[in-house]
Protein backbone atom coordinates (compact mmCIF):
# COMPACT_ATOMS: atom_id res chain seq x y z
CA UNK A 1 0.00 0.00 0.00
CA UNK A 2 2.50 2.35 0.72
CA UNK A 3 4.53 1.82 -2.12
CA UNK A 4 1.22 2.64 -4.70
CA UNK A 5 0.69 5.91 -2.42
CA UNK A 6 4.19 6.87 -3.36
CA UNK A 7 3.87 5.63 -6.97
CA UNK A 8 0.15 7.76 -7.27
CA UNK A 9 2.21 10.55 -5.66
CA UNK A 10 5.34 10.73 -7.88
CA UNK A 11 2.71 10.30 -10.81
CA UNK A 12 0.30 13.49 -9.86
CA UNK A 13 3.78 15.74 -9.90
CA UNK A 14 5.10 14.73 -13.16
CA UNK A 15 0.91 15.37 -14.28
CA UNK A 16 1.33 18.66 -12.65
CA UNK A 17 4.27 19.13 -14.34
CA UNK A 18 2.84 18.37 -17.82
CA UNK A 19 -0.14 20.33 -17.38
CA UNK A 20 1.82 23.57 -16.13
CA UNK A 21 4.35 23.34 -19.02
CA UNK A 22 1.91 22.31 -21.74
CA UNK A 23 -0.44 26.00 -22.97
CA UNK A 24 -3.11 23.34 -24.27
CA UNK A 25 -4.08 22.18 -21.27
CA UNK A 26 -3.52 24.92 -19.30
CA UNK A 27 -6.88 26.03 -18.74
CA UNK A 28 -7.87 22.52 -17.07
CA UNK A 29 -5.68 23.19 -14.14
CA UNK A 30 -7.27 24.61 -11.03
CA UNK A 31 -6.53 28.13 -10.63
CA UNK A 32 -4.17 27.57 -7.99
CA UNK A 33 -1.84 25.92 -10.28
CA UNK A 34 -2.12 28.19 -12.94
CA UNK A 35 0.41 30.69 -14.05
CA UNK A 36 -0.57 33.67 -13.16
CA UNK A 37 -0.70 36.46 -15.98
CA UNK A 38 1.58 39.12 -15.40
CA UNK A 39 0.55 42.69 -16.45
CA UNK A 40 2.57 45.11 -18.16
CA UNK A 41 0.93 47.72 -16.07
CA UNK A 42 -1.68 47.79 -13.09
CA UNK A 43 -5.41 48.53 -14.47
CA UNK A 44 -6.67 51.96 -13.50
CA UNK A 45 -9.29 51.79 -11.52
CA UNK A 46 -9.49 54.58 -8.90
CA UNK A 47 -11.47 57.99 -9.62
CA UNK A 48 -8.03 59.57 -10.97
CA UNK A 49 -8.04 58.05 -14.08
CA UNK A 50 -6.82 60.88 -16.41
CA UNK A 51 -4.51 61.95 -13.75
CA UNK A 52 -2.76 58.05 -13.41
CA UNK A 53 -2.66 58.08 -17.38
CA UNK A 54 -0.40 61.37 -17.75
CA UNK A 55 1.54 60.07 -14.53
CA UNK A 56 2.16 56.90 -16.64
CA UNK A 57 2.99 59.10 -19.56
CA UNK A 58 5.77 61.17 -17.70
CA UNK A 59 7.25 58.01 -16.25
CA UNK A 60 7.79 56.38 -19.43
CA UNK A 61 8.92 59.52 -20.98
CA UNK A 62 11.49 60.41 -18.52
CA UNK A 63 12.51 57.24 -16.53
CA UNK A 64 11.09 54.63 -18.70
CA UNK A 65 10.10 52.54 -15.52
CA UNK A 66 8.42 53.35 -11.95
CA UNK A 67 11.20 51.47 -10.33
CA UNK A 68 13.57 53.77 -12.16
CA UNK A 69 11.73 56.78 -10.71
CA UNK A 70 11.61 55.77 -7.66
CA UNK A 71 14.75 55.39 -7.37
CA UNK A 72 15.54 58.91 -8.20
CA UNK A 73 12.87 60.62 -5.80
CA UNK A 74 14.25 57.92 -2.96
CA UNK A 75 11.60 55.97 -2.36
CA UNK A 76 12.38 52.25 -1.19
CA UNK A 77 10.70 50.12 -4.08
CA UNK A 78 8.27 50.49 -6.69
CA UNK A 79 5.17 50.44 -4.98
CA UNK A 80 5.35 53.97 -3.69
CA UNK A 81 3.56 55.30 -6.93
CA UNK A 82 1.62 52.10 -6.99
CA UNK A 83 -1.89 54.35 -5.80
CA UNK A 84 -0.47 57.44 -7.78
CA UNK A 85 -0.17 55.12 -11.37
CA UNK A 86 -3.60 53.56 -10.60
CA UNK A 87 -5.39 56.39 -10.05
CA UNK A 88 -6.49 55.78 -6.24
CA UNK A 89 -4.54 58.50 -4.97
CA UNK A 90 -4.15 62.06 -5.76
CA UNK A 91 -0.36 63.57 -5.90
CA UNK A 92 0.04 65.36 -2.64
CA UNK A 93 2.19 68.15 -1.86
CA UNK A 94 5.46 65.65 -0.51
CA UNK A 95 5.39 63.81 -3.72
CA UNK A 96 4.97 66.75 -5.56
CA UNK A 97 7.81 68.10 -4.38
CA UNK A 98 10.13 65.00 -4.91
CA UNK A 99 8.74 64.64 -8.57
CA UNK A 100 9.47 68.60 -9.40
CA UNK A 101 13.05 67.81 -7.70
CA UNK A 102 13.94 65.35 -10.64
CA UNK A 103 12.02 67.16 -13.33
CA UNK A 104 8.78 65.68 -13.85
CA UNK A 105 6.30 68.18 -14.92
CA UNK A 106 3.54 67.49 -12.17
CA UNK A 107 0.87 70.36 -13.39
CA UNK A 108 0.83 68.25 -16.49
CA UNK A 109 0.00 65.37 -14.51
CA UNK A 110 -2.59 67.02 -12.35
CA UNK A 111 -4.20 69.49 -14.40
CA UNK A 112 -3.50 68.33 -18.38
CA UNK A 113 -1.47 71.78 -18.96
CA UNK A 114 2.09 71.78 -19.67
CA UNK A 115 4.68 74.39 -18.67
CA UNK A 116 6.71 76.51 -20.29
CA UNK A 117 10.05 75.14 -21.04
CA UNK A 118 12.76 77.12 -20.25
CA UNK A 119 14.31 78.66 -23.02
CA UNK A 120 17.65 77.39 -24.01
CA UNK A 121 20.73 79.59 -22.81
CA UNK A 122 22.91 80.94 -26.01
CA UNK A 123 26.56 79.65 -26.14
CA UNK A 124 29.82 80.83 -25.41
CA UNK A 125 30.80 84.83 -24.78
CA UNK A 126 32.90 84.75 -27.96
CA UNK A 127 29.31 83.52 -30.18
CA UNK A 128 27.46 86.23 -28.14
CA UNK A 129 29.73 89.18 -29.28
CA UNK A 130 30.30 87.71 -33.10
CA UNK A 131 25.67 87.94 -32.76
CA UNK A 132 25.92 91.25 -31.47
CA UNK A 133 28.95 92.56 -33.92
CA UNK A 134 26.54 90.83 -36.92
CA UNK A 135 23.55 92.85 -35.77
CA UNK A 136 25.10 95.82 -34.90
CA UNK A 137 26.29 95.83 -38.99
CA UNK A 138 22.52 94.96 -40.50
CA UNK A 139 21.53 98.00 -38.33
CA UNK A 140 24.05 100.65 -39.77
CA UNK A 141 23.63 99.56 -43.25
CA UNK A 142 19.62 99.30 -42.81
CA UNK A 143 20.32 102.84 -41.43
CA UNK A 144 21.88 104.35 -44.21
CA UNK A 145 19.23 102.40 -47.07
CA UNK A 146 16.48 104.83 -45.23
CA UNK A 147 18.68 107.79 -45.28
CA UNK A 148 19.50 106.97 -49.10
CA UNK A 149 15.65 106.78 -49.31
CA UNK A 150 15.04 109.99 -47.63
CA UNK A 151 17.42 111.84 -49.70
CA UNK A 152 15.53 110.39 -53.05
CA UNK A 153 12.27 111.51 -51.45
CA UNK A 154 13.87 114.87 -51.18
CA UNK A 155 14.73 114.79 -55.14
CA UNK A 156 11.40 113.53 -56.01
CA UNK A 157 9.26 116.16 -54.02
CA UNK A 158 11.28 118.41 -55.84
CA UNK A 159 10.78 117.57 -58.98
CA UNK A 160 6.96 117.49 -57.90
CA UNK A 161 7.07 121.30 -56.89
CA UNK A 162 9.05 122.09 -60.33
CA UNK A 163 6.11 119.90 -61.69
CA UNK A 164 3.59 122.02 -60.11
CA UNK A 165 4.85 125.44 -60.64
CA UNK A 166 4.94 124.73 -64.35
CA UNK A 167 1.58 123.43 -64.73
CA UNK A 168 0.29 126.65 -62.68
CA UNK A 169 2.27 129.41 -65.04
CA UNK A 170 1.17 127.85 -67.82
Amino acid sequence: MMRLCFLSHSYAIIVIIVYIFSPVTHKCLPIYLRRRRKYKYMPISGPYKNEAIRFREEIKKKFKTQIALCNAIGAKDGSYVTGYVTGNNRIGNILREKLEAVGVDVNYILYGKRTEEAKPKPGSGQELSDLLFQCTEKIIHLQNAVIEMNKELLDVNQLLETVKKSVTKS
